[in-house]
């Protein structure tokens, strides 16, 4: 039976990630999506208030080399939460993508926060610019700011919808010192490079 895994937290800078492993034993559809921006009920039934960032879900293959496999930007991809009432924006994003049986890596990261190359030891554009929002739409500091000098949280929501073989991966913490590791090795190589 198809079951959602719902996680929520609270980011303190522009540039952190959310990064959430998982398994799937058969192919099927999976569906991320994002309740914070506008609020509403999670998978898991829990309420939660809108005025969050705006979001990018990036979805990556672990069982290869962490090719991005799925994007979804507030803007631009379809919406399938509720319209914040602050802002009249539907920006909370939804991916579907068809998947194989094997692992995977959901990272969540704030708007404009996209993935640097193809695989997920390139990092991520504003990787080590924690307060890039402000500069960018204030011109002076701030984090959580959106394009319309709009002051958000750092709270966000995301659920993922599984198909009732799957189940979250316990070692996500594991997924994450890879890919760090495989980021320093990276730099290491381009600095001696």
């Amino acid at each position: 039976m198809p079951y959602t895994f719902s996680a929520t937290g609270r980011f303190s800078t522009d540039d952190q990630r959310a990064e959430i492993g998982f398994t799937v034993a058969a192919p099927s559809a999976v569906t991320l999506h994002t309740w914070s921006f506008g609020g509403g009920i999670n998978g898991a039934g829990i309420g939660v208030p809108n005025g969050g960032f705006a979001p990018v879900v990036s979805l990556f293959e672990t069982f290869g080399s962490l090719d991005l496999i799925g994007l979804a930007e507030a803007g631009v991809a379809t919406c399938r939460g509720n319209t914040d009432t602050l802002t009249s924006f539907c920006w909370d994003v939804s991916l579907t993508v068809n998947l194989v049986a094997g692992s995977y890596l959901a990272v969540l990261t704030q708007d404009d926060n996209l993935p640097f190359g193809p695989s997920f030891a390139d990092g991520f554009i504003r990787d080590g610019q924690g307060d890039f929002t402000g500069p960018a739409f204030l011109g002076g500091p701030g984090q959580f700011i959106l394009l319309t000098r709009d002051q958000r949280t750092g709270d966000w929501a995301l659920d993922i919808d599984l198909p009732g073989s799957s189940v979250p991966a316990p070692g996500t913490l594991g997924l994450i010192a890879l890919g760090l590791i495989l980021l320093h090795r990276r730099c290491m190589l381009a600095a001696l490079g």
